[in-house]
This record gives structure tokens, C-alpha cells and sequence, in this order.
């Protein structure tokens, strides 16, 4: 998780691999100042670039994430009794 390093995130249930391009987020993520814990989300805005090929087949897709807003919990689930 250190420079260019691709971090691997689910995205529709498909894990990923992305470019972090947020470096103050970044920054307090190495100081620790930021915990991901199992099942959080990135509220994060990315930049997704596909490339097709003459007929339409998709060839290639990257995906950057250039903002994240910040770090979701899981939602709350209700236990029943």
C-alpha cells in the first residue's frame, strides 16, 4: 500500500484492482490516521477509463480513484431475538 501500489477493492461484487490518487488521503492513511476494517466502503469519487477494440470488445479497463470522502461502516444489522 505504499507509492503506485494497486490496492484491491470490490466494486458490483467483482474485486478490483485500483490506483489511489488522493495523496493527503494517502498521507493519513500511512500515519494512521485513517482504519479500514473489514466490510467498510470508500465514499470516493474514480475516474474509469475502457478501451474497445474494432467490434466493441472491451480490451481493457482501469480505474483510478482520485477523491475519497471518507471511510463508510457497514450499515447497522438488526438482531433478532
Amino acid at each position: 500500500m505504499l507509492g503506485s501500489a494497486q490496492w484491491k477493492v470490490i466494486r458490483s461484487g467483482k474485486t478490483i484492482s485500483v490506483d489511489i490518487l488522493d495523496e493527503a488521503w494517502l498521507e493519513r492513511y500511512h500515519a494512521r490516521l485513517i482504519s479500514i476494517l473489514p466490510e467498510d466502503s470508500l465514499d470516493a469519487e474514480f475516474y474509469e477509463t475502457i478501451i474497445y477494440d474494432a467490434v466493441q470488445n472491451e480490451v481493457s479497463r482501469t480505474i483510478k480513484i482520485t477523491l475519497i470522502h471518507g471511510v463508510k461502516p457497514p450499515p447497522k444489522q438488526h438482531k433478532i431475538i
